[in-house]
């Protein structure tokens, strides 16, 4: 699951600079992994951090997908708990 969601992650429209935490994770009865990164925007080039979840389940996947450009991580970690409501 790791490798699949970096390689997921590299498919957004943001370079990864570098990856803060990575985890498996458990939501309600799904498995999943989840990775906060710091990258920038491929357009604008403003720095972000992202945060991507995913949780498969037999026959798809779901992909929870976040940014902001607070770089205090505030703002992550508000988007981290919105996620963990799925």
């Amino acid at each position: 699951m790791k490798d699949f969601s970096i390689n997921r992650l590299k498919q957004t429209p943001f370079e990864v600079d570098s990856i803060k935490r990575s985890a498996d994770i458990v939501i309600g009865d799904l498995s999943g992994y989840e990775i906060i990164s710091k990258g920038k925007n491929i357009k604008t080039r403003v720095p972000e951090y992202l945060y991507q979840l995913i949780l498969p389940t037999d026959s798809n996947y779901y992909i929870l997908f976040g940014t902001t450009n607070d770089m205090s991580e505030v703002s992550i970690n508000e988007i981290k708990k919105a996620a963990e409501t799925f």
